[in-house]
């Protein structure tokens, strides 16, 4: 393809780093796919693996998964990381901008509660980004881990039943200043949750040991019962504006919040190559899609940046 008038030569858009899908749209320090600039790797460890657990539009919050669980802000700007100034004693589970929400740590969990990620009994907190005072909103028991989201309203998060043999989790919310508990749904396979303007939207792998079932649900502000926005198991969601980003097998995908076709935004370009990996969490921002994943070595964990497609 030639780039019109003034340029020396012909160039493929498909694969240009310095064109890639246009003339002079160029790619920041990675290479082209199909006319697609590949994903940027943000941070990358190989000590313990990352979680997104919390985001706003300034920062991106990590959770290592190490004997520390240290917690690690990214600025979205790729700024430097750093676990020492930005650790608490609770670990940041969802932000408003204002407030950051979490579990209070050091509360072992219940004997008998099933295996996967989850707090125990959790002591439910939130202290202001500039380091405000932990205030106590309640205390619940059997809450999954890496499954709170806030609207800057209402916080969301979910808790595990009692029943070793499922993944039957139940959706929960509050009032970010506290109050009354109410459980708005529940789902077999639940694994993150994301919010905005009231709604609650939630990824599900399916019932364990079964190969169908999953999905992402929307349960809208004036609505009684979740509605699946999208089929198949998803293990991340991220909700920002009109659309919703979720994670399937080794895809992220995007679609309508309301429901609608799927638009694929990620697929293997982790390292620039094909590999095994297991996303860890989606942040969306007004101009890019934040993804962490965990590769073929689960102790080696990337956070990578990739360009927001057009809005729908």
């Amino acid at each position: 393809m030639a780039c019109g008038p003034g340029y020396p030569r012909c160039t493929e858009v498909a694969t240009d780093p310095q064109h890639c899908g246009a003339c002079d749209k160029a790619c920041e320090q990675s290479y082209c796919d199909q006319g697609r600039c590949a994903a940027v790797e943000v941070v990358a460890n190989d000590l313990y693996a990352y979680k997104i657990t919390a985001y706003d539009q300034a920062s991106l919050y990590l959770i290592g998964s190490g004997s520390s669980k240290e917690t690690w802000r990214v600025l979205f700007d790729g700024g430097k990381t750093s676990s020492a100034s930005h650790k608490r004693t609770f670990a940041p589970e969802a932000s408003d901008g204002t407030h950051l929400y979490g579990c209070r740590e050091g509360v072992p969990a219940p004997k008998d509660a099933p295996p996967g990620e989850h707090h125990g009994t959790c002591e439910l907190v939130r202290s202001t980004i500039a380091r405000g005072r932990i205030v106590r909103l309640a205390t619940v028991e059997r809450v999954l881990s890496g499954s709170f989201a806030t609207d800057g309203t209402t916080l969301y998060w979910a808790v595990l039943t009692k029943d070793a043999t499922s993944d039957l989790a139940e959706v929960q919310a509050m009032p970010v200043e506290g109050g009354d508990i109410r459980t708005l749904a529940s789902d077999d396979g639940l694994r993150a949750i994301a919010s905005a303007g009231g709604n609650v939207y939630w990824a599900s792998s399916g019932p364990r040991g079964k190969d169908a079932g999953g999905g992402v649900y929307r349960l809208g502000k004036d609505e009684s019962q979740p509605r699946q926005l999208a089929a198949g198991p998803a293990s991340a969601v991220a909700v920002s504006g009109d659309e919703v980003f979720f994670a399937r097998s080794n895809r992220i995908i995007r679609i309508p919040a309301a429901g609608g076709d799927e638009f694929l935004v990620v697929k293997d370009q982790l390292d620039g190559k094909r590999m095994s990996s297991s996303f860890r969490g989606i942040a969306v921002t007004d101009k890019d899609v934040y993804f962490a994943t965990t590769g073929k070595d689960v102790n080696f964990a990337t956070v990578r940046r990739i360009a927001r497609p057009p809005r729908l």
